[in-house]
């Protein structure tokens, strides 16, 4: 799933938020992980999710019900 995400530009800032955290306080650490989870696209969310639930089991559906994909 995450290789496929990746191939289609869906996984970084949609799925996980990658962020170097040397030698920066916990403040500013929480600050930019806040800003880029505000900064995520609603349509690359929503095109993310549709490639997990179409690549997921019938039984496994109930579990992604949420919008995020982050969630999920």
């Amino acid at each position: 799933m995450e290789a496929k995400l990746i191939c289609k530009g869906l996984w970084t800032n949609v799925i996980e938020i990658i962020m170097d955290t040397e030698g920066k306080e916990d403040a500013d650490i929480k600050k930019e992980f806040e800003t880029k989870l505000e900064k995520r696209s609603a349509s690359k969310m929503a095109k993310a999710r549709a490639e997990m639930i179409l690549r997921v089991d019938n039984g496994q559906l109930s579990y992604m019900r949420s919008k995020d994909p982050l969630e999920i």
